[in-house]
């Protein structure tokens, strides 16, 4: 994985959702609190999860998930809302960066700080995708 810078400024980060989800967060950005769209264990953070770019078992594993599914890519984030994604055993954001390429995030993220980087279907599942 490429280092991890010490702050979120500058970082662009990845986030998964189902293409199902699209409209809402074309409208109303990525929302804390929302229940997690079926992408593995209900954490105990409320969080949106991100992962970074290094991190392509993400999308394998989405593939395996989802029937479609979009990402998106965001730029912008403070990391005093950054921690540790829980599944990565670490105790800061950095670390969990470092162990498991993922985070997440404790606020709302708005519209201007969100741009749709793809959508994954079924054809592109058979493909055996290349990311």
């Amino acid at each position: 994985m490429s280092k991890i810078p010490a702050t979120l400024k500058g970082m662009v980060l990845y986030h998964i959702s189902p293409r199902k989800n699209r409209e809402s967060i074309l409208l109303h950005g990525l929302k804390v609190g929302k229940e997690p769209s079926g992408y593995g264990v209900v954490p105990t953070v409320k969080g949106i999860y991100f992962y970074h770019e290094d991190n392509i078992d993400i999308i394998y594993d989405a593939i395996n998930t989802f029937e479609e599914f979009d990402v998106w890519e965001v730029s912008g984030l403070l990391g005093k809302n950054a921690v540790a994604d829980e599944d990565s055993g670490a105790k800061t954001w950095r670390k969990s960066m470092q162990s498991h390429g993922t985070l997440a995030y404790t606020a709302n993220i708005t519209t201007k700080l969100i741009n749709l980087k793809m959508t994954i279907t079924s054809h592109d599942k058979q493909l055996k995708l290349q990311y």
